[in-house]
């Protein structure tokens, strides 16, 4: 595996009525003298919110500062995002910080509806505004199910996103669990995108889902990372999330090598020994360093991991 110095470096706050129990979506940031990680927390009614971790950009395990309140709350009721909002990316757009985000609400059929919405911060992510009161990427008439964990790369005026769309919904012991695939599309402003509904990875075995595609264009070829997982027995057993690895040299025709990139579980007993998730890549210099959650979507904390090229 070409990942090294793998640890924890942030376990869930336990003393806060909105910001403890959980830091799922470890979302980073390069600043000038920091590495603001947005993570999603959640509150006694399992409703999640934004929040962030300052960490020292010279010595990454080094906490600096943790935000005191959510920087992004629920939506106005009966929106897209009323019951939870959790990061997915952030961007520097000229002067602004973009944040791409999950938001969601229950349904009654199913667990929960999930779309990605749009904020804006003008200070570095200490605040946010929503971009619209809907969403920017959603279920269409060739995706009828959700869109959502998008990640964004902007090349001169095209935005290129990598996104997981819901393929349908499966019942397990009575319960609806969904699978979901990856898809990719275009934009020219980051808002409205051209979505062509076409897969990108073949899973590799019938119950595999996929989601929180990160990539990297380095060395001559695009990098992904995503999660994956099965709608089997995935909550802390055998088909729990790990991290898998594609390299393509367009961005459009991907192969997929998890043997060579991926990031497996960790040893027994581990914060990490269950799983790994949804993870987003950083680019600090010439290193590289993944950030990603273990054990019960984020409920152990979060870490990184450090690329050795090859």
């Amino acid at each position: 595996m070409p990942w090294k110095n793998r640890r924890r470096i942030f376990a869930p706050p336990t003393d806060h009525p909105e910001i403890s129990g959980w830091t799922s979506y470890p979302v980073p940031v390069l600043l000038e003298d920091r590495i603001r990680v947005f993570f999603s927390p959640r509150n006694k009614d399992n409703q999640s919110c934004v929040a962030y971790v300052d960490l020292d950009r010279n010595k990454i395990d080094s906490v600096i500062d943790v935000s005191d309140h959510p920087v992004l709350g629920r939506g106005a009721l009966g929106t897209f995002d009323d019951c939870g909002v959790q990061p997915i990316q952030a961007l520097h757009v000229g002067n602004e910080l973009w944040l791409y985000y999950l938001g969601w609400n229950p349904a009654i059929n199913r667990l929960s509806r999930n779309s990605t919405g749009l904020a804006i911060s003008n200070d570095d992510g200490q605040t946010f505004r929503r971009a619209f009161g809907g969403p920017v990427l959603d279920r269409t008439k060739t995706e009828p199910y959700f869109s959502f964990t998008p990640w964004i790369i902007r090349t001169g005026d095209l935005w290129r996103i990598w996104y997981a769309t819901g393929t349908g919904w499966h019942m397990v012991n009575d319960k609806p669990e969904g699978s979901f695939e990856l898809r990719d599309g275009v934009s020219d402003d980051g808002i409205n995108w051209r979505r062509p509904n076409k897969r990108i990875l073949t899973p590799t075995r019938d119950d595999e889902v996929m989601c929180k595609p990160n990539v990297v264009a380095r060395n001559g070829y695009y990098h992904m990372w995503f999660s994956y997982r099965s709608y089997l027995d995935f909550r802390g057993g055998a088909g729990s999330y790990q991290i898998g690895y594609a390299f393509s040299e367009d961005g459009d025709n991907w192969k997929r090598d998890d043997a060579s990139g991926g990031l497996d579980k960790g040893e027994g007993g581990d914060w990490d020994s269950d799983m790994t998730c949804f993870s987003s890549t950083l680019e600090v210099g010439d290193d590289l360093l993944i950030f990603f959650n273990g054990n019960g979507f984020g409920q152990t904390g979060f870490g990184i991991a450090e690329w050795e090229d090859s």
